[in-house]
């Protein structure tokens, strides 16, 4: 894939890719702003999908 973009002159590394989508462009104020309700929703379901399986896992102890 890395190949391929550098062909096409599209070198992005991963953190780039990242930070693009943890930031918007406000074309008003020319500057970029964090997505703070992306951030906090990731984080949200990280926590609830941990929790989840840390029940799963406590009921199949008890069974």
């Amino acid at each position: 894939m890395s190949v391929i973009e550098a062909q096409k002159g599209i070198s992005q590394p991963t953190i780039n890719k990242v930070l693009e989508f943890c930031y918007a462009y406000e074309p008003d104020g020319r500057r970029y702003s964090l997505e703070i309700t992306k951030l906090a929703g990731i984080f949200t379901l990280l926590v609830l999908a941990t929790l989840f399986i840390i029940l799963l896992k406590r009921r199949k102890k008890q069974a």
